[in-house]
Formats: structure tokens, C-alpha cells, sequence
């Protein structure tokens, strides 16, 4: 049972301080801790202070004065932006790679688009699944599967559900890897699954131009005699490494860059990667190897414990023509976040940008992908805001309209739009209808849901799901009954032909049966998570994606995790929640900022979160300050490649993503030729992402496509059940 005062103080801003937060007019800028004579405009420095005033220290944001020059190197190799590392200001550049036709010198040997042939044959990876992981690893291959699915590579793997096949299928797959150009073998491998008659095709592929990666190769044991290494020499032939000693103890992973595959991994989060804040309660197995000095072996990632460098754990081993990578630490087994919002969390968005990358150097600098935007941009921001609270929903004298309006004028003046997730909670009394017609006239429909009386979800009982607003009891809540009346609320007020199918719970606070009562009720994308709960920053199916709770897996929808938000603290504990407001503003658009750059460069999406109501702890002004904080943002974000995107098309392009299948070759002579096939759902405004430009593509049955140098999207949907056939010349 929920009283009234509960409710209350559930709602952002019903009366300020009524939950016993202190309330502050414009509260002071944080304290800024460098002296005058070190103060910047734009922290540059490493010094360990504050230099730009803005509450976060040695944060250098990649623009203006930050961009940098790498001596005596060339090409892309030679310009980048400086970071923070170990308390010292370094370049970060990408390493070299195969040439591309892209107007870029990608080997970085002084020569831009140097005639370069790459490998002919399949850009196609395979994973490779050992029989031992068949029943202890089926969540964790669950989870790879799922991670080729986000990257958009085409890969074929072996199915889940019959782990009676995995045996023949890794005795074959290892002997018909012609097929393939990158492969990739997850959780761990030991050396008696590669006796000689397995490991030797397996090197011989690799030195044709193959690229391998390998989840933690183990090693022959202490005390393993010599008949036992000369049968199974996996790890000195095929990771180029004369031991392999395991570690409880390593915390984080830090990144030299001098590998291919690694070549975008060019911000601080991703030369400094997080595995755990704590390894005694929350141990992470790592593998550190020593590297055989008679191979051509490159150490890319050493392990540290805090700043104890333990040794190395990311190995690249050169074989001929192709490499074998060693990730002696799996970015898949990684427990803690760096936030909960409001920072940039690479996550398992690692193994994205690193696979892609690969798959690249595996076809000697070409690769054919599907692309991770709708369009040409390089990310998408979902503009997204929660209408609960009474200023956000009316006009008022302290803060002029309705704070849900203002935001909607703004976006609409700046050519944007947003979606809204409405309360409508006529127990307190502050829902308006009026509003969501008014919404929809600034072109801000179709609105989402977001339960009638704001209140955390996982705590209430479940329902009986029959009800509907003339039987529903506000005081006893239930889940069903917040999602099912809010609906039947909103339903009737959207215009003709539109349909509420979004959703995000109070607080993110999710209950174990909340999203088959979504389904249920209509409902296919969520946004009720944040980067903290997750670790990526892309969507998840919670159909495939074994990264929520169990009890959470199986509807089919789609959860878009909040990456950037107007408060930091605790979700369900609100007097420890600080809003956005005039004071902090810096620190937010940075933080916002960081987080944006940082997904530019893999691709990943951006879901910001703002409520156009002033907050916990604030005056009415403070609307002003959350719109205005909004529309800098939005302007940073039109000046960089950025597009905009709504909820429900975001959505409807992901679900037709899943739904198709892309298969491409490359050819020196003729470039490249594929399909797509097309599944039970129609793929709208797919898009496949080359790593060279394309001057001319055509898709029969395809309808028009746009071109912007390596990427083509189609302007029509794509039928579902239909196979289309291309030609894409550089």
C-alpha cells in the first residue's frame, strides 16, 4: 500500500523540499582547484587539477587545443587527441592498418590509397566453439553471438541448443576456415582441444591472410611433461607466448595501441580498461603470457592490479600473411561500470570496435559490414524526457509554460525530436491531457509510456493484468495496473493510425514480469536501463542479449540504455539525487560531451534523459536551465556526425537489423558483391558500412540508396522474406 506522502515525495517536483531536500537558488559553480595562473578555457593539462573550472579533473575533452601531432609518424597515425594517462598528457592515434581506397593513409607509410589488392574471398568470420564449452558456457556463447549481431559482422557459428553438434562442429569448422577471413574462438581454449592434426590447417589458414582471436589460451600446466607439450604446442605456435600463468588479481587492462585490431581504440576509457573495482569480492580471471622472443609477437595490452603492472595479457602474433590475438583477459567477463550514466563506458563495446577492426585487417584493409546508424552519420542521439511532475506537465507562474512544451519548442526550432514518456497520475492530480495533443502538434508524437503514478516498479506486486482505469486502486498498486492505465490513457489521445509502443519505468526500476506485460500490451522498445546496468552503450534485445537478469530475457523488445542524464546520484533515492542546474551546468554539457565523442568513434548510440521539470533541491527556474543545458547539447551535436533519431523509428531500424543477414565479397577487379536477406521483419532504412568509399552501388528489387564515402543506406524499407543481390565499387 502506497499512502499519499509516499507519492509525493515519488514526484520530482510536487513541492520543493517536501521530502526534506535542501532547496538552493542558483547554487554556486563547484569548487574550482587550480590556481589562477594554471587556468584554461578547455582543460589541456595533466597536472591533476581543474583547470577549466568545471568540476571534473583532467578531463580533455577531443577538440580545439586538445588535437595533437605525433612526431617523425604519418598519416593517420600522426594526428589524434591528447588524453589523460597515468597523469600524463599522451597522443592518442591509431595504429597502422591494411590500405583502404578512402582518401586516408591507413598504413600510415606516407602514401594516401596506395594501390592495395587485399585478399580476395568472404568478409565473413566464424566463430568457433570448443566441444567442452557446450553446457557450463551456453550464456556466455549466448553473449558472443549476441556481440557479432551488435558489431553488424557477417559470421556463422554453431547453434546453442544441441551441444551434441558442438564436438563434429569444431573437429570440421577448424579444417574449413577457407571460408572465412576472421575467426574468432571465445571463453577460453585449452591445448588438448588443437592436437597437431587440428592446429596445423588451423596455422596454415592463418598465414594465408587469416585473422584468429583466441579468449584466453591456457597453457600446458606447471609440471606437464614434454610428450605432453610437443602433442599439443598451441601456445608457443599458435599465440606466439612460452608460458601462460593465470591472475585473480588484475583490475584493469592498459592499452599501447600498436595493434590493428586495437586501432580505434583511441580514448582514454579504452586505453584504460576497467575489468573490477574489487577482486576479492569480485575476482576476474586473467591470463598474462610471456611472450616468445623467436616469433614475431606484439605485446598490445598489459594487466595491472590498481597501478601494479602485473604483465602482459593482450598479445598479437604475426603468421605469414595473418595474426593471431591473445586476450588473455575476456572485456565479456567484466563486472564493474565506470558510472551509472554520465561518463563514457566503452564496456563490452570493446569487443565491437576491436572485432570490426579485425575483420578489416583479416581482409587485408577491405570489409563490408552492417552499419550500426540509419543513415551515413558515425552516431544517433535519442533525445528522451520523463513528464512527471507538475511543471513539466503545466503552465505556471514561477516557470512560464509547461516545462514539456518549452523543451518540445526548442527541439522543434532546432529541426530535432524528442520522445516523451508521460505519467499520468490523476491521484495527485497534476496529469494534464491536454498536453499530449499539444505535443503532438509540435511533431513530438507518438509519446511513451511511463506509468500512472511514478513509482518504482520492482516494489509493487504484480496484478491481476485485467486492469483498466474504472477498476483500478490507486492506493494498492500493482505493475500491471501503473502499465496497463497508462496506456489506456495515452492510447486515445494520439492522432489517428499512431500507437504507444515505448515505455521507461520510474527510477529504471524494473520488475521481474514488466516486460511481458509490456508485450502483452503492445509495447516494443524500452529505454528502463542505464550503461551501469549494462555495460554498452548500443540497444539490447532482450530476446537474444543474456546482459539483464535472467528473469528479464525472452519478450521481444528492445531496451535502449540511458548513457547521458540531468542527475547524478541514486535512481530510487531522490534526496541524494543532484539535478542539472546553473551551477553544475559545465560539468553536465562535459560529461554529455565525453560520452558523445567517445561513441563517434565505435559507433555506439547516445540515449540523453532530461526532465523539463526544475528537480529535487531547486527553484522553478531551473526549467530554463534544463532547456537551455539541452539545446547546447543538441547544438554541440549538429556540428559534429551526429544524427537524430526518435525513439520508436530507432527501434523499428534495430528490430529489421536483427531481422536481415548481409554476405559480401571482396574482388581486387571488381570490388565488392554480396546479399542481404531479408527476415520475418522489413529492414527500414538499412545501411552497410564499407571501409572504402563507394563511388557507385547498385541493388536490384533495392529501391534508391544514398551514398556518403563507405556507407550506403537504403531510403525504402526492405521486404521482409526477400534476398537482394549488390554491387558495391570503390
Amino acid at each position: 500500500m502506497h499512502t499519499p506522502v509516499v507519492l509525493a515525495c515519488a514526484v520530482l517536483t510536487l513541492a520543493a523540499g517536501a521530502c526534506g531536500e535542501s532547496v538552493v537558488d542558483d547554487p554556486p559553480a563547484p569548487p574550482c582547484t587550480a590556481p589562477a595562473a594554471a587556468r584554461e578555457a578547455l582543460e589541456t593539462r595533466c597536472d591533476g587539477l581543474d583547470n577549466d573550472c568545471d568540476g571534473l579533473t583532467d578531463l580533455l575533452l577531443a577538440r580545439g587545443p586538445n588535437a595533437c601531432v605525433v612526431p617523425g609518424a604519418l598519416g593517420a597515425c600522426a594526428v589524434g587527441f591528447a588524453g589523460c594517462l597515468g597523469g600524463q598528457r599522451l597522443c592518442l592515434v591509431p595504429a597502422p592498418i591494411a590500405e583502404a581506397t578512402n582518401l586516408i593513409d591507413d598504413d600510415c607509410d606516407g602514401t594516401t590509397d596506395a594501390a592495395n589488392p587485399g585478399r580476395a574471398g568472404p568478409v565473413r568470420a566464424r566463430i568457433l566453439v570448443p566441444e567442452y564449452q557446450a553446457e557450463e558456457s551456453k550464456e556466455m556463447l549466448a553473449g558472443v553471438y549476441d556481440l557479432f549481431e551488435t558489431a553488424g559482422i557477417p559470421f556463422d557459428a554453431p547453434p546453442l541448443d544441441d551441444p551434441a553438434k558442438l564436438f563434429a562442429d569444431w573437429q570440421t569448422a577448424l579444417k574449413q576456415l577457407d571460408a572465412y577471413s576472421l575467426a574468432y574462438v571465445p571463453g577460453w581454449l585449452e591445448p588438448a582441444a588443437l592436437p597437431l592434426d587440428l592446429l596445423q590447417p588451423l596455422l596454415a589458414w592463418v598465414a594465408k591472410g587469416g585473422v584468429l582471436v583466441v579468449t584466453k589460451p591456457l597453457g600446458n600446466g606447471a609440471g606437464a611433461d614434454a610428450e605432453y607439450r610437443a602433442q599439443f604446442p598451441m601456445l608457443r605456435t599458435l599465440v606466439g607466448a612460452t608460458q601462460a600463468t593465470k591472475t585473480m588479481v588484475a583490475t584493469r587492462v592498459a592499452i599501447n595501441g600498436n595493434a590493428a585490431a586495437a586501432r580505434d581504440w583511441n580514448t582514454v576509457e579504452e586505453r584504460d580498461q576497467l575489468a573490477t573495482n574489487d577482486p576479492v569480492r569480485r575476482p576476474i580471471e586473467a591470463y598474462l603470457y610471456t611472450p616468445d622472443s623467436q616469433t614475431t609477437t606484439t605485446v598490445f595490452g598489459q594487466a595491472l592490479a590498481g597501478s601494479q603492472t602485473l604483465g602482459p595479457t593482450y598479445l598479437r602474433h604475426g603468421i605469414g600473411k595473418g595474426a593471431v590475438y591473445a586476450l588473455g583477459l575476456d572485456p565479456l567477463d567484466w563486472l564493474d561500470p565506470r558510472c551509472y550514466v554520465n561518463c563514457f563506458d566503452p564496456g563490452r563495446d570493446l569487443l565491437v570496435s576491436f572485432l570490426r577492426a579485425a575483420l578489416r585487417e583479416a581482409g587485408a584493409g577491405h570489409s563490408a559490414v552492417e552499419h550500426t546508424v540509419p543513415g551515413p552519420e558515425s552516431t544517433v542521439i535519442l533525445l528522451t524526457h520523463d513528464i512527471d511532475a507538475p511543471d513539466s506537465h503545466n503552465a505556471g507562474s514561477a516557470w512560464g509554460e509547461a516545462g514539456a512544451i518549452q523543451l518540445a519548442k526548442m527541439q522543434k526550432a532546432a529541426g530535432v525530436v524528442g520522445t516523451y514518456f508521460v505519467t499520468t497520475d490523476y491521484y495527485i492530480g497534476y496529469y494534464n491531457p491536454g498536453l499530449v495533443p499539444q505535443l503532438c502538434a509540435l511533431g513530438m508524437c507518438p509519446v511513451a509510456g511511463h506509468s500512472v503514478q511514478h513509482l518504482a516498479m520492482a516494489e509493487l506486486p504484480k496484478g491481476t493484468c485485467l486492469e483498466t482505469r474504472a477498476n483500478y486502486t490507486l492506493q494498492a498498486a500493482t505493475v500491471c495496473g501503473e502499465v496497463r492505465v497508462n496506456l489506456e490513457i495515452l492510447k486515445p489521445l494520439l492522432p489517428a493510425g499512431q500507437a504507444v509502443r515505448a515505455w521507461r519505468s520510474p527510477y529504471l526500476s524494473v520488475h521481474p514480469d514488466l516486460f511481458q506485460m509490456l508485450v502483452a500490451s503492445g509495447i516494443r522498445y524500452d529505454t528502463s536501463y542505464a550503461i551501469g546496468d549494462v555495460r554498452t552503450n548500443f540497444p539490447l534485445s532482450l530476446k537474444r542479449s543474456p546482459w539483464v537478469a535472467k528473469q528479464m530475457r525472452g519478450p521481444d523488445v528492445w531496451t535502449f540504455p540511458i548513457v547521458q542524464e540531468d542527475g547524478l546520484g541514486d535512481e530510487l533515492d531522490i534526496k541524494k539525487r543532484t539535478e542539472l542546474q546553473k551551477g553544475n551546468l559545465q560539468t553536465f554539457l562535459n560529461l554529455w560531451e565525453n560520452a558523445l565523442r567517445g561513441n563517434l568513434g565505435n559507433g555506439a548510440w547516445n540515449t540523453l534523459l532530461v526532465h523539463p521539470s526544475y528537480g529535487i533541491g531547486t527553484k522553478p527556474s531551473n526549467v530554463k536551465v534544463k532547456i537551455d543545458a539541452t539545446d547546447k547539447f543538441i547544438r554541440l551535436a549538429q556540428k559534429l556526425d551526429v544524427r537524430f533519431e526518435a525513439m520508436e523509428p530507432a527501434g523499428d531500424f534495430w528490430r529489421g537489423r536483427a531481422s536481415a543477414r548481409l554476405a559480401a565479397q571482396w574482388d581486387p577487379a571488381t570490388g565488392y558483391a554480396g546479399t542481404i536477406a531479408v527476415g520475418a521483419d522489413a529492414a527500414p532504412r538499412y545501411s552497410i558500412e564499407f571501409s572504402d568509399h563507394i563511388k557507385s552501388f547498385t541493388c536490384e528489387g533495392g529501391g534508391p540508396t544514398s551514398i556518403r564515402e563507405g556507407r550506403v543506406t537504403f531510403a525504402q524499407p526492405l521486404v521482409a522474406g526477400k534476398t537482394y543481390a549488390f554491387v558495391a565499387r570503390p
